[in-house]
């Protein structure tokens, strides 16, 4: 995950966080993120975190959240997405054609417990058609 991933995550983050706490409420909530199917997440009640997936929409293509089971520990917020942008491409420049980036799904930590978080990579408009490519996230919430 790259440094520019992350800021934007952040940023992401705060622009759809609720208003800051009454002072008598606990800390606030923590931010992970997840990208590797393979490994468990696990994050407080009340965390935010955000599922990380490669992406191209230039072909149309885009991950999107299917179901959270077998328990509803978490809610799901929105979804951005973030184009790569090589170094050497200066700032001003339009973004480059083809160019793959990440799918950033924002999700918050609802209620302790565990579930698995499932994912498709097709095309939206194509009905009835099998995704190219799944993914799982095993989540836990504490």
């Amino acid at each position: 995950m790259s440094l520019q991933a992350l800021l934007f995550g952040a940023a992401f983050l705060a622009a759809v966080a609720s208003p800051a706490p009454p002072a008598q409420s606990p800390a606030p909530a923590t931010f992970a993120i997840a990208s590797d199917p393979q490994t468990t997440l696990t994050v407080s009640n009340g965390a935010y975190f955000v599922v990380a997936l490669a992406s191209n929409i230039t072909t149309g293509y885009g991950w999107n959240f299917v179901t959270a089971g077998p328990a509803r520990t978490t809610a799901f917020l929105g979804k951005s997405y973030l184009e790569y942008k090589p170094p050497q491409q200066v700032a001003d420049q339009p973004p480059m054609v083809g160019v793959g980036g990440t799918d950033l799904l924002l999700f918050k930590a609802t209620h302790a417990g565990s579930a698995t978080l499932s994912f498709a990579y097709s095309r939206p408009w194509e009905k009835n058609v099998k995704p190219v490519r799944t993914a799982l996230f095993h989540i836990v919430v504490k």
